[in-house]
């Protein structure tokens, strides 16, 4: 009986996780940041194969007219040069240009992969603070409930003489006061409802009541998309200092050539087909090489800074979510106690042995301890939400 019941727990929460991860797909949707994703993916796709194509049909073509005149000659005479040529990197000369390409592509997945995981924090705070409203909002109206019944029965003491007018006008303005609070909620609850809707028409809004960790450190560090957008930007940076390094290699070159000679004492047009190889020399290339490398020890520095960054956002949502738990933990007996207290406090106020100070100061010290009960309940939960959802990866697909 007892797995029973641990199986049906354990499903409970899943379902409650993958109706947080549809809600989140379902604003991916609504934001287009789902279709940036694949156009992007398409477009580095396109891209790359464009640049591989370049590499071995690389065609050029060139027309070139002269006019001649010779003092030997009567009149002069017109030549038409025309030539089609392509280039081949034979030698992998542009291979490297290639591959930064494929890894500015990385580069730029990750980017959008580090706006998801944003918006991901961002909707789990709205729908967590949603949920807490509403939980307030019942708090408040329990409460307001339960003392409108104490203030009815101080009401007829007053009549009697039993209580202090005085007494009883303290405790309708503390009613007063905490109706604010009741309208003042549910008007939030409203526009936090509103703004959730808006970001996914037609969806229902997530209700995350616990959630499961499964993370270790490492685990969430292989998921960054800041520290691997990091060692992308190395990569680049290393292959591109080994691009300029490879720019004294010569292209393989063949053409075919056309000339249309009206040169008197030529033997007419011509016709040929040639082959060779071309090298480029730059006077600055070991300046930019230079350069490049010095751009690489950088963006390598830069891996340091990025991890230290992906730990802190670790240990920074690991010890939230302890905290709040240990919270919930300190604040769960203190409030059993509250509400014996103040069970009691409220027998004995009625009965005129305490007097109406205490019982208000009892009161407000027990729905203090609620409401910050609550505080660390959804605390709890969202940070263990997003803790889980980056360790997990399901949220950058």
């Amino acid at each position: 009986m007892f797995k029973i019941f641990v199986l049906i727990l354990a499903a409970s929460l899943s379902l409650r996780a993958d109706e947080m991860l549809s809600y989140y797909q379902k604003v991916l949707k609504t934001l287009k940041i789902d279709q940036q994703y694949q156009l992007e993916t398409k477009r580095g796709e396109l891209q790359v194969s464009g640049a591989n194509v370049d590499r071995f049909t690389n065609l050029s073509f060139d027309m070139r007219y002269t006019r001649t005149k010779a003092d030997t000659l009567q009149n002069g005479f017109d030549v038409m040069d025309l030539s089609a040529e392509d280039s081949f990197d034979l030698f992998g000369k542009y291979s490297d240009a290639v591959k930064v390409l494929e890894l500015q592509s990385e580069g730029n997945l990750e980017e959008i992969q580090m706006q998801k995981r944003a918006l991901y924090g961002t909707l789990v705070q709205m729908v967590t603070r949603y949920r807490k409203s509403e939980k307030l909002l019942e708090l408040y109206t329990n409460f307001y409930r339960e003392q409108s019944k104490v203030y009815d029965s101080m009401q007829k003491g007053v009549a009697v003489g039993g209580f202090a007018r005085m007494d009883a006008r303290r405790f309708a303005n503390a009613l007063a006061m905490l109706k604010n609070r009741i309208i003042n909620e549910r008007q939030s609850l409203q526009t936090m409802r509103t703004q959730l809707l808006l970001y996914a028409p037609g969806s229902q809004i997530p209700d995350p009541r616990s959630t499961t960790i499964e993370c270790d450190k490492k685990r969430f560090l292989s998921f960054d998309p800041a520290l691997r957008h990091a060692k992308t930007k190395a990569d680049i940076s290393h292959l591109e200092a080994k691009s300029v390094a490879k720019e004294w290699r010569p292209e393989a070159l063949i053409g075919t050539a056309y000339q249309s000679n009206g040169d008197p004492t030529s033997y007419g047009d011509n016709y040929s087909v040639y082959g060779g190889i071309r090298f480029g020399f730059s006077s600055g290339i070991g300046k930019r090489i230079e350069a490049a490398k010095t751009a690489a020890l950088k963006a390598d520095t830069a891996i340091v800074g990025a991890r230290i960054a992906a730990e802190q956002r670790f240990y920074a949502l690991q010890i939230a979510y302890k905290s709040a738990r240990e919270r919930m933990e300190e604040l769960a007996p203190a409030i059993k106690m509250a509400r014996e207290n103040a069970e009691a406090i409220k027998a004995a106020y009625l009965k005129h042995y305490v007097d109406f100070n205490t019982y208000l100061q009892t009161m407000q010290q027990l729905l203090a301890l609620q409401e910050q009960h609550l505080d660390a309940h959804f605390e709890h939960l969202a940070n263990g939400m997003k803790l889980d959802a980056c360790c997990q990866g399901k949220i950058y697909e």
